[in-house]
């Protein structure tokens, strides 16, 4: 009967205390903004339980002839998890763009912005990218050879 009884209570502990894993539309919410005309604001708010690894973050413009790039990432430090860097909470970090020819419009772009994490659980979602688009003063912007840009 004892066995009976534990097996009882196993079964109900697996059946009904199942780990909760997050919707991706819970998971990570992507926003940005232009702080100044050459740079962009990015935050990545975390769901609950929701880490963020700091490698697979990138971005880039999607707009390859536009004249505008990415020139870097402005990244928050992270912290060790596991041996990888990681943000366990909701991360902001800076962008800024450069002109890699010379022009002097109003140039519409989008910036992707790319990113990974899992849950604590040990559930990882699958590599993302989140667009965002921006009406650059181009005449703000630094000017860079493409060569100079590290990414």
């Amino acid at each position: 009967m004892r066995y009976i009884l534990v097996f009882l209570v196993i079964l109900t502990f697996m059946v009904f205390v199942e780990p909760k894993f997050l919707m991706f539309e819970e998971t990570f919410k992507a926003s940005a903004h232009m702080k100044k005309q050459c740079t962009a604001s990015v935050t990545i708010e975390l769901g609950e339980n929701i880490y963020l690894y700091q490698s697979k973050i990138t971005a880039k413009v999607l707009e390859k002839n536009s004249g505008i790039m990415v020139d870097h990432l402005i990244l928050p430090k992270p912290i060790d998890h596991d041996g990888e860097k990681v943000y366990t909470s909701s991360v902001t970090f800076d962008i800024p763009l450069v002109k890699t020819k010379e022009i002097n419009d109003i140039v519409p772009i989008t910036l992707v912005v790319g990113y990974q994490g899992c849950s604590q659980q040990g559930l990882c979602y699958e590599p993302m990218e989140r667009k965002f688009t921006f009406d650059i003063e181009s005449s703000k912007l630094l000017l860079k050879e493409e060569n100079e840009i590290p990414i």
